[in-house]
């Protein structure tokens, strides 16, 4: 089956890339086809004359690669750029929204919306499309997978919801990453969602390190505290240092979100060998379970907090969440891995029978 996947663009997002890339991973081991829909959000004129303003810079300052490639789709990370053409199979790229055309120009039987985020509406400047708007008139199945509000909390207005409680009678089936979006889809008159694993836990440790590092084989952890921080403050690097004191670690390894150098395979290295991690992302929480890797989350309520307690309360990790970085000096390094696996495993056999239900 042709499977085209919705999801947020495919731009410098290391949790949103990867999820992207295990569930085509997961679909294509089901035996089936798919394809991301390569969407890419219209520049405003302010982010336009800023990119043209850098690109002048970089050609006057003779830095040639990087004038004619980073901008390369709207990417701004040669790593990122190496990493979709490598191992996400997509359409052409195509910018501020979706066209119907794409069902019969890709042969698309089905097409899959999910997950990071998607159902936000701060989060998408074409949010009807992520409710499959442009493929409505489409006879094809219609399935969202662990489709993801983020928060707990009503954003929608009273047109988007009217809106988009009309497109979800359209789905075949209905799932999402939170429970708490359970609760938010009832207010847009769907009864019967169920909830599901992000597609980074259905691919699992095994599937990434054997797809991304060429085997399954344990790594050596190095003696460094490792940090990939969406929001860093004035104290956060101040806290890294101090916590690494703590630990009696040689070494703070920061991942910066924009660094050219910096792809998804490295950023899932960093965290797999490391002997301590610290983190304000929901997919680094993610990873650091899925390696074993001790670990304490910054909570961010604005980017949304019912996606971290999702994950860490039923595992009795609450207290590896805080809300100030001052504070990850109080956590140590206590966790039950074996529940983490058990977890892990149960969520992973729940979510397969819900693709295979409709995927075969």
């Amino acid at each position: 089956m042709k499977i085209g996947i919705v999801t947020q663009p495919l731009i410098v997002n290391y949790g949103g890339l990867l999820q992207n890339f295990a569930l085509q991973q997961v679909l294509k081991e089901m035996g089936h086809n798919p394809v991301t829909l390569d969407y890419m959000s219209g520049l405003t004129g302010f982010t336009f004359v800023y990119r043209q303003m850098r690109r002048a810079i970089s050609y006057i300052l003779g830095r040639w690669p990087e004038f004619l490639y980073p901008y390369k789709e709207g990417r701004s990370n040669r790593e990122i750029i190496a990493f979709v053409e490598k191992h996400i199979n997509t359409t052409h790229t195509f910018w501020g929204g979706y066209a119907p055309s794409l069902v019969d120009r890709y042969g698309l039987d089905a097409v899959v919306v999910g997950s990071d985020q998607v159902w936000r509406p701060m989060y998408n400047r074409h949010l009807y499309d992520m409710f499959l708007d442009f493929c409505r008139k489409k006879n094809i199945l219609k399935i969202a997978y662990g489709a993801s509000f983020a928060t707990s909390e009503w954003e929608y207005t009273a047109r988007q919801a009217k809106k988009c409680t009309e497109l979800l009678k359209d789905f075949s089936a209905v799932s999402v990453r939170e429970p708490s979006g359970l609760d938010l889809l009832r207010r847009l008159g769907c009864n019967d969602a169920c909830v599901v694993a992000d597609p980074t836990i259905l691919l699992g440790r095994r599937g990434f390190d054997k797809n991304l590092f060429g085997n399954d084989s344990p790594v050596e952890r190095c003696n460094y505290l490792g940090a990939y921080v969406l929001d860093p403050g004035a104290e956060c690097r101040a806290a890294l240092e101090a916590k690494k004191k703590s630990l009696g670690l040689e070494a703070v390894k920061v991942h910066e979100l924009g660094n050219n150098e910096t792809g998804p395979v490295q950023w899932i290295d960093t965290i797999r060998r490391a002997s301590f991690f610290v983190t304000d992302s929901f997919h680094g929480t993610i990873f650091c379970l899925l390696y074993h890797v001790p670990f304490v989350t910054v909570i961010n309520e604005t980017r949304g907090a019912a996606r971290f307690r999702s994950i860490l309360e039923p595992l009795g990790l609450e207290k590896n969440l805080v809300h100030r970085f001052e504070d990850i000096k109080e956590i140590g390094c206590d966790v039950d891995w074996g529940k983490v696996d058990g977890f892990f495993a149960a969520r992973r056999a729940e979510s397969l029978a819900f693709l295979r239900k409709y995927f075969g």
